[in-house]
């Protein structure tokens, strides 16, 4: 897209870091493992992991360009644990050799609960509408995904040091938003030049954020 500006920056955590979950496997342990962390914000390099930036009030611009939607179970986890995609078809597949199932929570779109096995390693679901879908297995509790179907091609997850970046926004003002699945939203207005990077720091609050308790 000719005249196209950029936004990059990061997603930092502002308060006391949350420290992980611990949960004791009772089933499955051979191919789980007998102890898991589950973390409900992780931070690597300075920055928030996994945390959805998207630009929320954007009407025009770039095709979708997301890569390819695959959520894969392993391990008796989903991988990766947040997903971007565009409205359409994702592809659910497992290398476990123990049974899981797909159970969505979803509002805009069917919810689903599927079962999975060594027998049937591969499911394709349909969301056409954008929303946040959450992603559980009822036989192993601690398993979650966040799958969110985005309104508009300008969505990243963030990388290691809270990394994203935005590529070929057209020149204007917009609201940039940044959702993270224990510490919630924030927003933050930002200027796009044409053929220019606007920085951009966006900050999640720990402090009212109480740890989980042990299921």
């Amino acid at each position: 897209m000719a005249n196209g500006g950029t936004i990059e920056g990061r997603v930092i955590l502002n308060g006391k870091p949350i420290p992980p979950r611990p949960v004791l496997v009772n089933q499955d342990a051979n191919v789980c493992g007998a102890h898991r962390l589950i973390y409900p914000v992780k931070v690597v390099n300075g920055g928030i992991v996994d945390a959805v930036v998207w630009i929320d009030d954007i009407h025009e611009g770039k095709p979708y360009s997301f890569p390819p939607t695959v959520l894969n179970q392993k391990k008796c986890t989903y991988d990766p644990h947040v997903v971007v995609m565009q409205p359409g078809d994702l592809k659910v597949t497992t290398e476990d050799p123990v049974p899981h199932n797909i159970h969505t929570y979803s509002e805009a779109n069917r919810a689903y609960n599927e079962s999975m096995n060594p027998l049937n390693r591969e499911i394709t679901l349909h969301s056409p509408r954008p929303e946040r879908i959450t992603f559980k297995c009822d036989l192993h509790g601690w398993m979650e995904a966040f799958v969110v179907v985005g309104g508009n091609p300008y969505y990243a997850v963030t990388q290691a040091g809270g990394k994203f970046q935005l590529s070929n926004v057209l020149a204007g003002t917009y609201r940039l938003r940044a959702w993270q699945e224990t510490l919630g939203e924030v927003g933050q207005t930002v200027t796009v030049e044409a053929g220019k990077t606007a920085k951009v720091n966006l900050q999640l609050q720990s402090a009212n954020v109480e740890r989980a308790e042990v299921q």
